[in-house]
């Protein structure tokens, strides 16, 4: 099964949420004014939703929505910057992200012990799982050893034409990679 974009209502009800989650936009002065915030999502959901549905059939991304500001954050520390993206983009990532999560999970193609990307699964129970692993053996008296490997750059080296074609087997659609 190819992964599909999630259920209109669904999707609805998802952008609701990520959209009354994010206080820093100006979606938020809108939810505290109005008397009806369910009326206010509807107005900044649907036509979003219209957006992301013809992005999706067309397998094309708004340009805006790839634009990227930096912002100098710190006067301290002149190298740092925020990175600032298109709300509406991050929106569309997560409902995206969401149902590659969710054909990943239900057709069994990630193993259990993955994490970083995964939700609720983070480098931090990665390695807490690690720890247990190895200190477990140690506890009962038993050796255990551990091969530290540095794979900091593999990604950057990685032939992405090889990544694609085995993430291909996933039967992920291609334009989502």
């Amino acid at each position: 099964m190819v992964v599909r974009m999630i259920s209109s209502q669904l999707t609805l009800k998802l952008c609701r949420i990520w959209c009354s989650s994010w206080n820093s936009t100006n979606l938020w002065a809108l939810w505290n004014s109005t008397k009806n915030p369910q009326r206010a999502a509807d107005v900044i959901v649907k036509p979003l939703l219209m957006i992301f549905e013809q992005s999706w059939e067309l397998k094309r991304v708004l340009a805006d929505w790839k634009l990227v500001n930096f912002v100098p954050v710190s006067k301290k520390n002149p190298g740092l910057q925020a990175c600032l993206t298109s709300v509406p983009g991050k929106v569309m990532e997560k409902v995206i992200l969401g149902g590659i999560e969710e054909h990943l999970k239900d057709n069994a193609v990630i193993d259990h012990s993955q994490h970083s990307f995964m939700s609720g699964k983070s480098c931090l129970s990665n390695l807490i799982s690690f720890y247990d692993k190895v200190t477990h053996p140690a506890d009962r008296g038993k050796p255990a050893d551990v091969i530290p490997l540095d794979f900091s750059k593999a990604f950057d080296t990685l032939c992405h034409r090889i990544l694609l074609d085995q993430m291909s087997s996933t039967q992920v659609d291609e334009h989502f990679m």
